[in-house]
């Protein structure tokens, strides 16, 4: 075997090691999803406060005070924030996918990973 051959397997082996140690590392890294704009939210114009449909849903007693429809983005960039008990039962995020299950979802080995929005702004869950 030439010198050459040899040089070429060990850049291939430190390659494919370094390859492993990268989606290992990726495995430990996760992602969080947040709501699109377009997301459908219910404002409480008094407090300046707003809530999701499904915390809604989980929580009649808001019903009277929560009654704007507005989208997530319209509610941000009127300044309102979150109620406070939404955010205690993390209505605003999803944990997402591993950088690795990203990259495999990107390459078609994993399949799309559900989401709690629907593309036109509705929630799922």
């Amino acid at each position: 075997m030439t010198v050459f051959v040899q040089k070429v397997r060990i850049v291939v082996q430190l390659a494919a090691v370094a390859a492993v140690a990268l989606l290992m590392l990726g495995l430990a890294i996760s992602t969080v999803r947040t709501p699109p704009g377009n997301a459908q939210v219910f404002a409480n114009d008094l407090a300046k406060e707003f809530v999701t449909p499904p915390y809604l849903e989980s929580h009649p007693e808001l019903g009277g005070e929560f009654v704007h429809s507005w989208t997530y983005g319209q509610a941000r960039a009127s300044n309102y924030r979150a109620e406070r008990g939404c955010n205690n039962e993390m209505c605003w995020s999803q944990e997402g996918r591993s950088l690795t299950g990203g990259l495999l979802q990107g390459v078609g080995l994993l399949p799309v990973a559900r989401s709690r929005w629907n593309s036109d702004g509705s929630w799922n869950w």
